[in-house]
């Protein structure tokens, strides 16, 4: 299940590069505080979680 999560992330983080690379930079770097690679993914609610932090912590 590790594998799953770890891909869960990966595409994640791609469409969400792309999506950053394509309109305003502060998206991007609000993705990039959203999430923290350093920490160990427990389970997908917590990914996604972050994931929405990071692009609403770039909005204000």
């Amino acid at each position: 299940m590790k594998i799953d999560y770890l891909l869960v992330c990966i595409t994640l983080v791609s469409s969400a590069t792309l999506y950053a690379q394509s309109n305003q930079s502060d998206v991007f770097v609000g993705l990039q505080s959203g999430y923290n690679f350093t920490d160990e993914v427990n389970d997908v609610d917590e990914v996604e979680g972050n994931w929405f932090l990071g692009i609403y912590g770039s909005y204000q």
